[in-house]
Formats: C-alpha cells, structure tokens, sequence
C-alpha cells in the first residue's frame, strides 16, 4: 500500500509514480506486505545513492511482518535531528559565530562536528517575541545529523556487511533495482541504528552546549526525523516523536515552526521540502537518474539551487506550512524568527535587531 499524504505538486507526482516500482521492489524482495508513506513535504533526496534505490526524503517505508529481518540499505539509513535550547541572555551574531566555529574546530572524542554546515543541516540564532508558548528570548537550533557513523551503515563499498548485500531487479523495467539485506545482518544492522538515535540525540545536546558554554538555559527539544524508529520501519526526514512538540523547518532566513501533531498524527514531516525546477524524475539506462534537466550518478550529491530549490523560494511560508498541516493534522504552538545563520550557504545575518 502507498499512502499519499503529499501535496500532489509536480515533484510530488513523479516522486509518487516511481514509489509504485519500489513499493513493487520491496514485496518482491521482502516476501512481504509493504507500506510506502510519501509525506506533505516528499522530495529529491539529497543522497543519489538513496534515489537509485528508489527512496525519497519525505517518506516512510514498513515492512509489515517479515517472515525474516529484512531492510532495504538502499535507504542509507543514518540518524538525523533537530536541538533547540534557550539561550539565558542575548548575544551578538558575531559571538554567535565565533562560539559555533569555536565549537565545531574542537570537536571532543567521540564526537566529529564537522557537518552542521554541509548539505541542509545549519545552526541559527533565532529569537521568540513571548507572544506563544516561547517565552521571549533568544534560541539556539541545530539540524544535523551522526556524521561518525555513516560509513558503518551506508551500502558503500568496503562497509563490514558489503559480502552480504541482495539485490533484486524489476522484471519489467531493468533500470529499477533495490538493494537490501536480511536475517542475522540484517539484525546486527538495526541493533547500530537503534544505538544511534540516542548518539544522535546527544551529539546535538552536547553540540548545543559547546556552543552556549555559560549562557545555556535549557533544552526546548530534541527531536530525530530520520533513522529506524523499529526494526522494520525507516523514516527518511520524518518525525515519529510526535507525542509532544515538533519542529517545522522552512528555508534559510524564513521563520521555524513548533507545532503539536494531532494525536491521530502518527508522523509528521520535518520541514517544507523541495522541488525541481523543469523537466521531470526518470531513471536513465546508465544508471543514473534524471533530476529536472540534470543526470545525477551514486557519486553526486543533490545541489540545492542548482538541480533543486526549497519550496519556500516560491510559496509563501504561511501557504506551505497550511497544506502541511491539512494533510498531518497539528496546530502551531510557537514560531522563531531568524537573526543569524550558518550553514553550507556561510554565515548569514537575517535581522539583528534582537541581539
């Protein structure tokens, strides 16, 4: 079964299309029922290798009641989160930014904070007027994920369970393949992924607390929205602790989101996602696949602005964050505006009016 909670625009409708040969995939190679959920805020994957397989940000994959374990590594399942902390008194963006350099340039074992600025992850000084259920202050927000062990579940080559990847081709379309392994591996593999949501969890904390050595309040949040919340589930840039707060991430500058997910809301999408400029999504006879006008190989990394933009460049916040939240419904508790950022775009001042 596919589930579509998406917003049914043009990249959503060819992500949608190539779900159904990967949905196919999974319950050839699987032996089992499959549930494909592609979210409000289901786009291009920034990993190609996870496109190749067939998986999308925005998405949830179950395999439901495998005869044996199973999980599709194509998915280059890691852990990725959300922080947000409250600041005890405010700072100007430049401590700001020399507190985040400073922090990320003395990384302590067994911690690599190297990649709060690559690909979308960032760190931002933003600000709460008081006027929701934010008390009125300055607010620390980290997006990133656990860099260290990446290379310890990723079906790249030389990875400890490399002997022990399956793969399984469309009988009607050879350009679609998944890869995957099961049993015992399979159950070794879960049991690192499972480990490393809590690591991630932590890693933004202690992250959060470098940088606001002496002037930290407390911690708002910390919440993943990407990892295995059980072993036959992969969540690919959804949340799945969605019994309290979330946060809605939007798009550099723009305006970050706390929402309360409906009890009925079992995951929610963890920002506004992306979409592609012209053109469409295929897989190409090479062994690539097709982003817009672009061809992008195992080796390439989605570029943002380049192959993709974020679908606040051209939709208003507020008219995303409403289709988001018609589709998994949640009500707005809180919204923190920008003052500084610092992300694979550099240091970026927004409004400094509040430090």
């Amino acid at each position: 079964m596919i589930k579509n909670l998406s917003l049914n625009d043009k990249t959503q409708s060819y992500i949608l299309n190539h779900l159904k040969g990967t949905h196919r995939l999974l319950e050839i190679a699987s032996n089992s029922d499959v549930e494909i959920i592609l979210m409000a805020d289901g786009c291009p994957a920034h990993n190609i290798t996870r496109m190749l397989d067939g998986h999308f940000t925005g998405t949830v994959t179950r395999i439901l009641n495998p005869k044996v374990p199973f999980i599709p590594v194509g998915t280059t399942v890691n852990v990725c989160g959300v922080s947000i902390y409250k600041l005890r008194q405010q700072i100007s963006v430049e401590d700001f930014k020399l507190r985040v350099y400073s922090a990320i340039n003395s990384s302590p074992k067994p911690y690599t904070w190297n990649n709060f600025d690559r690909g979308n992850h960032f760190v931002s000084l933003m600000y709460s007027d008081g006027k929701s259920s934010l008390e009125e202050g300055q607010y620390l927000v980290v997006h990133a994920s656990a860099n260290e062990y990446r290379d310890q579940l990723y079906p790249y080559k030389g990875v400890w369970y490399e002997d022990q990847i399956k793969a399984v081709t469309l009988p009607d379309d050879s350009k679609r393949s998944l890869h995957y392994i099961t049993g015992a591996t399979a159950e070794k593999f879960y049991e690192l992924a499972k480990k490393l949501i809590q690591f991630n969890r932590a890693r933004n904390s202690d992250f959060c607390e470098s940088i606001l050595k002496g002037i930290s309040e407390r911690e708002i949040l910390n919440i993943q929205h990407y990892g295995m919340p059980d072993a036959n589930t992969i969540c690919i840039g959804v949340q799945w602790e969605t019994s309290g707060i979330v946060p809605l991430l939007t798009g550099p500058g723009k305006n970050i989101y706390l929402v309360k997910p409906a009890e009925s809301t079992k995951y929610f999408p963890h920002g506004l996602g992306l979409e592609i400029y012209d053109g469409d999504i295929h897989y190409t006879k090479d062994g690539g696949i097709r982003i817009g006008t672009k061809t992008l190989y195992a080796q390439d990394s989605l570029s943002i602005g380049v192959d993709a933009f974020v679908r606040s460049d051209r939709t208003p916040v507020d008219i995303c964050v409403k289709g988001i939240i018609q589709k998994n419904p949640a009500y707005i508790v809180a919204e923190l505006s920008q003052i500084a950022s610092i992300s694979a775009r550099g240091f970026e001042i927004w409004n400094d009016t509040n430090s």
